[in-house]
């Protein structure tokens, strides 16, 4: 199942490449120039992640649960890679020229939110493993079937 998925983000992501390297618009050719040089070994993690982890998968050592691990953690690099892609050129300051200041840099308030919205998850996480039954408690040893 995860070669479906694999093999449909690549297919998806592939019009990406296509729209960009055909664009006749300046804001395409721009982010074609900054995928194709500064970030290119992005977008070879990104294509390459997904012909690696596609291949393992294909493979009959795919089928068992170390190399799914690795296909697992290949695709998420991979879909890592995309998304750094997506955003780092979608914000890059020839395709804004109305921005002052294209940088950027968390203030210690958008810290200090992102920490406790973690803090909070951990916090329900460990709450409701000590109220909520984790596993059934075990009967006597007679209560057991010898087959």
């Amino acid at each position: 199942m995860i070669g479906v998925f694999i093999a449909i983000a690549a297919f998806l992501d592939m019009f990406d490449f296509i729209i960009f390297s055909y664009s006749d618009t300046i804001t395409g050719n721009t982010a074609w120039e900054f995928l194709s040089g500064p970030n290119l070994i992005f977008s070879f993690v990104h294509v390459g992640g997904y012909v690696v982890a596609l291949a393992i998968v294909m493979s009959k050592r795919g089928r068992e649960t170390p190399w799914l691990t690795v296909a697992a953690v290949i695709a998420i690099v991979a879909v890592a890679a995309y998304r750094y892609n997506l955003t780092i050129v979608g914000q890059a300051p020839p395709l804004m020229p109305f921005l002052e200041d294209p940088s950027y840099a968390p203030t210690w308030v958008e810290g200090s939110v992102a920490a406790g919205i973690v803090a909070f998850v951990l916090l329900g996480y460990s709450l409701l493993t000590r109220i909520l039954p984790m596993e059934e408690p075990a009967g006597p040893l007679s209560d057991i079937k010898e087959v």
